[in-house]
């Protein structure tokens, strides 16, 4: 299976995307300048493409999850316990 921008996890929707337009943009581009889907799924790869088969690590520190990556979908002190 062919991996594209939208498989990573650097591609955000625009939060004022219609159901069909998808905006979508690259959090780690400078200029987050939004783009259609299809845009995304044609583009070449960049290096930092990431995604979930990637080795990501967290980084825990000071009860702050490293913001590089995004945020789990669990409650701060259940972090802690891990």
């Amino acid at each position: 299976m062919k991996k594209t921008c939208l498989d990573c996890l650097h591609c955000k929707v625009l939060c004022i995307s219609k159901k069909y337009d998808m905006l979508c943009y690259c959090s780690m581009s400078k200029n987050k300048e939004p783009n259609l889907d299809i845009y995304w799924s044609e583009k070449k790869l960049c290096k930092n493409f990431l995604d979930m088969s990637d080795d990501i690590t967290l980084v825990v520190s000071n009860n702050h999850v490293s913001s590089d990556y995004r945020l789990p979908l669990i409650k701060e002190n259940a972090l802690m316990r891990a």
